[in-house]
């Protein structure tokens, strides 16, 4: 399905809002997807697995389809390679991806790492290098923007190959400020295109001025270019669940 015809949704793309549920002592019933189509989505569905939020039940379930997509309160979109993600899920009655921008733009909670933060960007390029490694232009990506929701522009593979792959913590003053960050071929937001979005954290690289965008939200929507899911601090998986899924849930309580 082209963007183009994107604004006729078929029955099959248009999520329903899910009413809230309430099981033992009033506790809020949440269901956590997370695409589960290539790349780090065990992890995610592991640390949902082990999150603790008073008064909230959290079931993490892996999403494969447009029907399991349209069964959960939010979705997590995993790192992995975004472009694979693209090919295994393009076309067909069943688009997945297309599912996943009716999704967003349905006002449902949607977070990106990594190849995520790429895939929901309406803006992305590639980064070009000459011989010493030293970025010398930004092209635009031939894969384009699948999602395309968030007023962003991102790099791919902005800071290099699998060899340069690094771990930081986020930068003092942001609001995930000392959360340990694992970057993989990651990517990096270069600028942000609209006042509603929010910078939530920045790193120092040594090879890089200045201080790079690494974790920002807009609307209903999260993206980090770096894989919490891979430490043990689960600061982010906590601010999406209490940031951005129980406040939309809770507001959809029938």
């Amino acid at each position: 399905m082209s963007r183009a015809a994107s604004n006729v949704c078929p029955s099959n793309l248009v999520p329903v809002p899910r009413a809230a549920t309430k099981g033992s002592a009033d506790r809020v019933q949440v269901r956590v997807g997370v695409l589960a189509l290539q790349g780090a989505f065990s992890e995610h569905c592991i640390v949902l697995s082990k999150l603790d939020i008073k008064g909230v039940t959290i079931t993490p379930c892996e999403v494969r389809t447009v029907a399991e997509l349209n069964a959960c309160d939010g979705i997590i979109i995993p790192g992995g390679e975004s472009t694979a993600m693209k090919i295994i899920s393009d076309g067909g009655e069943d688009d997945i991806i297309e599912g996943l921008r009716h999704f967003a733009l349905s006002g449902r909670p949607v977070w990106g790492t990594c190849a995520g933060t790429i895939l929901l960007a309406k803006t992305v390029c590639q980064s070009s290098r000459n011989a010493s490694g030293t970025i010398v232009e930004h092209t635009e990506c031939k894969y384009g923007n699948p999602i395309g929701v968030m007023d962003i522009k991102v790099s791919r593979n902005y800071f290099g190959r699998q060899l340069n792959s690094f771990e930081a913590t986020i930068d003092q003053g942001c609001v995930f400020a000392d959360v340990p960050a694992v970057f993989i071929r990651a990517p990096a937001i270069l600028d942000v295109d609209s006042e509603k979005v929010t910078v939530l954290g920045t790193i120092h690289h040594p090879s890089f001025e200045g201080p790079m965008i690494c974790a920002a939200k807009e609307d209903n929507i999260l993206v980090t270019c770096f894989h919490p899911e891979l430490t043990d601090d689960h600061t982010v998986h906590s601010y999406f669940l209490r940031e951005f899924i129980v406040p939309y849930v809770m507001r959809n309580q029938q």
